[in-house]
């Protein structure tokens, strides 16, 4: 037994264009007006399990420990929530490799993680990535 290494893989684009942002603005007001109109919390994009009340006090999924979006800023400013998440792609920090899509020059290919015994890698990459992923609005950013 040893560390393992854990990361995420994500392609995406160099750059994340304004029809992009307006289908994810769309994507996150369609994602509040199902939650208000269910009365359900939202669902961890990470392990599918509804965030508990503990989880939305906490500001992390009780389940598997991933960093929740910000769903105050969801509802009242959605606008602002997806700037921010553009803001944050491509992560540039020090558990970051980045590198151009072979074939493609308008993709990026982005890996962040880290060694572990087993939880989850603590770097800031890799926790960047692990929150646009759970955005709720990666598809239409474009990230894969």
């Amino acid at each position: 037994m040893g560390a393992d290494m854990i990361g995420y893989i994500v392609v995406g684009p160099k750059l994340i264009g304004p029809w992009q942002q307006k289908e994810a603005v769309r994507k996150i007001k369609l994602l509040v007006k199902e939650w208000n109109a269910s009365g359900k919390p939202p669902v961890c994009q990470t392990c599918f399990v509804e965030y508990s009340e503990a989880s939305l006090d906490g500001c992390q999924c009780d389940e598997c420990g991933t960093e929740m979006p910000d769903l105050e800023l969801m509802k009242t400013d959605p606008e602002r929530y997806v700037r921010e998440m553009v803001e944050r792609w491509p992560p540039d920090f020090r558990d970051v490799a980045t590198r151009d899509m072979p074939g493609n020059r308008d993709k990026v290919i982005v890996f962040a993680g880290d060694m572990t015994w087993g939880d989850s890698p603590e770097g800031a990459g890799y926790a960047a990535l692990r929150l646009l992923l759970n955005s709720g609005c990666a598809e239409e950013l474009g990230l894969e």
